[in-house]
């Protein structure tokens, strides 16, 4: 999703002052000025001028400036998080231009993140069926929504195409954590704990990796000195990079074990960790026994 905005640069300023000086002269007309002008203020996240450039844009506009008024409209909707009038006016984007590509990506990925995924799937094909259009967002959002709704097998093969499209290789290691929970999900260990490890090697300290490895050890091999073992370096990690939703999952991982264990005060150590961790401080003293469930819980990506 969108970026909050960020201070006006020179250059920026300079795009606005020729696309006005181009409107005054003449060379460009006022309905298409209105436009450019409101992808302009849309890129800037300004949305009183984007709203009042795209309301001087009549219906009665060509195609181009209506899926410039639309998009820059579904984009101010999309920073100020209103996320089901976001997908409303890419819709209209759409109808002025059925093959806009971003447009196309935009409203994919605003209802993938409202959970609306037959619609996000739908979009999703769409931009994937445009010609000299492949992009490696557009597989992962498509891996990801076709995840949300269990069809596992599909997923795997858009995060791979993902994979291919990622040329400087700097999510090598969160698509291999996604297709490792796939496979996960498809309750396939050893592809699972393979893809793991690649997305391990890529990144040594992928706390969800770890902590999702760890787990499968546990559920699949019953080996929990392994479990703990890879439980604790989920927690290292997750400190080491802030990362307070993994501890929270991993403390409870690690109170399981420990009371399966009967290391009661290894898990009541753990279990102050969480409420402490929750805004809750305890110590040790004042902690009450956690329920045990039968299994470690995994992370997941939302």
């Amino acid at each position: 999703m969108q970026e909050a905005p960020g201070d006006l640069s020179p250059e920026f300023q300079e795009m606005l002052n020729v696309t006005t000086r181009q409107y005054k002269d003449g060379a460009t007309g006022e309905t298409s000025y209105h436009g450019q002008m409101s992808i302009l203020y849309s890129i800037l996240k300004d949305g009183e001028k984007c709203r009042s450039h795209v309301a001087l844009v009549p219906e009665n506009a060509d195609a181009v400036d209506k899926a410039n008024a639309y998009i820059s409209l579904g984009r101010i909707l999309v920073y100020e998080k209103k996320l089901d009038e976001a997908i409303t006016s890419y819709e209209k984007c759409l109808e002025a231009d059925p093959e806009h590509e971003m447009a196309l990506d935009e409203i994919s990925w605003c209802c993938y993140h409202q959970k609306r995924y037959e619609e996000a799937e739908k979009w999703f094909r769409c931009a994937i069926a445009l010609e000299d259009v492949d992009f490696e967002s557009t597989w992962e959002g498509m891996g990801l929504t076709l995840a949300a709704m269990e069809r596992y097998t599909e997923a795997i093969q858009c995060f791979h195409k993902a994979l291919e499209l990622d040329e400087d290789k700097r999510n090598v290691a969160y698509y291999e954590y996604l297709i490792g929970l796939s496979y996960s999900r498809e309750n396939d260990f050893y592809r699972a704990l393979a893809h793991y490890f690649k997305c391990l090697d890529a990144d040594p300290e992928y706390a969800q990796a770890l902590n999702n490895i760890g787990a499968m050890y546990y559920e699949h091999e019953s080996d929990i000195k392994k479990a703990i073992e890879y439980f604790q370096k989920t927690e290292e990690a997750a400190e080491k990079n802030e990362d307070s939703q993994t501890l929270q999952l991993v403390y409870l991982n690690l109170i399981k074990l420990y009371n399966l264990l009967s290391e009661y005060d290894l898990s009541e150590l753990y279990n102050v960790k969480l409420l402490s961790i929750l805004g809750f401080p305890v110590s040790l003293s004042d902690e009450e026994e956690e329920d045990d469930d039968d299994g470690c819980e995994e992370d997941e990506v939302e």
